[in-house]
């Protein structure tokens, strides 16, 4: 095992993880990493391996981070579950952690440090590796290198583990021939569509064909569940239409949220980042000399300007507070003196300010109007909640109680499960959620619900004043439906014998133009369809066409239903596409990377039979509510 471990270093999967591993620190903060006060209380674990709580909200961070610079917002992230799906990926990773440690696997500080030494973004222009260079590189985002090789560590015996289940896989030349063949196989067609006429004269059926349709048919002319609801909704955006906010409340609340409305200055800062005093007191003097600051950098610090470049941050955006106070202030274009921060001797400049700017109240005044209404329409609601509680507990109904609160009391006589009336329209005043209208067509018919929460910081309360079954209607009451319907399909079905007769005549030897001639169609040309009916025309192909198309010869037709006509299609050409050894390298890749996920995942699957895995999820929420 451990003669795996020290082949496995060099390969290209340790490589990237760990390219990977360094770029991500960039979206990871300082602050709780070496907290010596965190609580020692872990979030998971899986068998001894735990998983911290520092190990959980850096993950959380890194990962909110990187989708929020997609655009996505914290409603969007919360809804996407993606907590659960962090602590899934730790949880995986402390099961392999601790199969390892019971495998006695490890990475040697000899392992570790030909990682670091390999690594191109530690190394200087001759390919060497620098430590002035690595150190810089991690001071920049903020860590120490003991922290960086702690984690490069697990990593590498994670992977290591990793690798010796998944690595090797290979798929022989014959099968990825084949599949690729298959995968990139195209067809051209030419297609016609026959149109169904939707005033074709099909005739009126008998009474025979009627009954005979309904018959068949009759869940299609089901009435669903009705229910007649008294309904008392409670709803903080209708209180807050009748709230009253003055000004002076108005100033109050932008005086006391003036932070939010406040954009801090921000700085573009360089830092230059020395050895020892005796080079940055040097650099200082270069500087005084009027050279260039990237220049003096490159020579005296060995650092390109992408390595100095901290960007544009505010002060409170800076790990170093040394660091923070001199860039903050320095004049535009100037520099600071040689200083010791915490990651060592260091010049900075600003060659770039953006002044703190104040929006001003009459900017946003109506948003804290709506937000104080909406507030005291919260609060109001909960008190109504509690008062129209105590009233019906005290004997009073669901309408008593309602008008000695000033409540409206809605009477629906039948809504269904998705909210519409017998008519078939929308009803209004409701809330527009599922959970609601399972939560009224669960509640017993003759029973006052309790209070319940809309769930948008509202409440109501209903009554089921009676039940409508479900039931299939009497032929009687939909036989104008039913002969609608009858009609429909009966013009489908004449446009469909039509389609097979040309199939049949193409299939015999007749050109496609030639077989749709009486019918006036245009017959289009779509060559290179692939499978999944993508072609180069961008002409939609039906599924069930592009299937059909991939099992008849060329010559042949066939024809499948495309909303409201019957498209037919005759092969005209098999394109077989050229195997290389560069696509037949890529198929085997793929093939191979999809049987290694395969066996990552019955791994996986073993291990959690093997290591027992546990999640305390109160202390999950408290962190996420923190």
């Amino acid at each position: 095992m451990l003669q795996i471990l020290r082949h496995s270093v060099g390969s290209m999967v340790i490589k990237v993880l760990f390219g990977l591993l360094v770029l991500s620190f960039a979206a990871w903060g300082i602050g709780d990493i070496f907290n010596p006060t965190s609580p020692s209380q872990a979030v998971a674990s899986a068998g001894d391996t735990e998983i911290s709580q520092q190990d959980f909200l850096q993950a959380m961070r890194t990962q909110e981070s990187q989708l929020r610079a997609r655009g996505m917002d914290v409603e969007q992230l919360k809804q996407m579950g993606l907590a659960d799906q962090v602590l899934a990926g730790l949880v995986n990773r402390a099961l392999y952690e601790a199969e390892a440690n019971e495998l006695g696997l490890a990475a040697t500080d000899k392992i570790v440090s030909r990682i670091i030494r390999n690594n191109p973004a530690f190394q200087n222009s001759s390919g060497e590796f620098d430590r002035a260079r690595y150190e810089v590189a991690l001071a920049n985002q903020g860590f120490r290198p003991q922290y960086y090789e702690s984690v490069l560590r697990r990593d590498v015996v994670v992977s290591t583990l990793v690798g010796t289940v998944n690595g090797g896989v290979e798929v022989p030349g014959t099968i990825a021939k084949d599949i690729y063949t298959w995968q990139k196989e195209t067809r051209d067609a030419v297609i016609a569509r026959l149109p169904i006429n939707p005033a074709a004269d099909v005739g009126t059926p008998s009474d025979e064909q009627v009954q005979a349709f309904y018959d068949e048919h009759k869940e299609r002319f089901r009435a669903p569940e009705y229910r007649k609801i008294t309904y008392v909704g409670i709803s903080p955006e209708k209180l807050a239409q009748t709230v009253e906010i003055d000004e002076a409340r108005i100033k109050e609340a932008y005086d006391q949220r003036k932070n939010e409305f406040t954009a801090p200055e921000k700085r573009k800062v360089l830092q230059m980042l020395l050895p020892d005093e005796e080079t940055a007191k040097k650099a200082a003097d270069e500087l005084s000399k009027g050279r260039d600051f990237v220049e003096v950098g490159k020579e005296l610090a060995d650092m390109t300007e992408n390595d100095m470049d901290l960007g544009t941050v505010s002060k409170a955006e800076l790990p170093d507070e040394a660091v923070a106070d001199a860039a903050f202030a320095l004049k535009k274009g100037a520099f600071s003196e040689p200083q010791e921060g915490f990651f060592g001797w260091f010049i900075v400049t600003t060659p770039e300010i953006k002044a703190e700017s104040i929006r001003p109240l009459a900017d946003v005044a109506d948003q804290l109007k709506n937000d104080l209404a909406k507030e005291e329409a919260t609060n109001l609601a909960y008190e109504l909640s509690n008062d129209m509680d105590d009233k019906i507990a005290g004997g009073a109904t669901i309408e008593e109680a309602a008008n000695a609160l000033n409540l409206t009391v809605d009477v629906f006589d039948g809504i269904d499960r998705s909210g519409k009336d017998k008519d078939g329209k929308t009803v209004s005043n409701l809330p527009k959620t599922a959970a609601f209208f399972k939560f009224a067509f669960d509640t017993d018919e003759g029973l006052d619900s309790l209070m319940q929460d809309d769930g948008h910081d509202g409440f109501f309360i209903l009554r089921v004043d009676s039940v409508t079954q479900s039931r299939i209607k009497d032929l009687a009451e939909v036989r104008a439906n039913v002969v609608d319907l009858w009609q429909q399909d009966a013009r489908r079905k004449a446009t469909q014998e039509k389609a097979a007769a040309i199939v049949e005549k193409v299939n015999s030897g007749t050109s496609l133009k030639d077989a749709v001639a009486e019918f006036n169609l245009d017959v289009q040309t779509v060559d290179a369809i692939t499978r999944s009916g993508e072609n180069p025309s961008g002409s939609a192909v039906p599924a069930p066409l592009v299937a059909d198309l991939f099992k008849i010869d060329t010559g042949k037709a066939a024809q499948a239903l495309a909303g409201d006509s019957f498209a037919i299609a005759s092969l005209t050409k098999v394109n077989v596409p050229e195997v290389t050894d560069e696509s037949l390298d890529m198929v085997k890749t793929n093939l191979a990377n999809g049987m290694a996920n395969d066996l990552v995942v019955q791994f996986n699957a073993a291990l959690r039979n093997k290591h027992s895995v546990s999640v305390n999820r109160p202390l999950v929420d408290s962190l996420l509510q923190n």
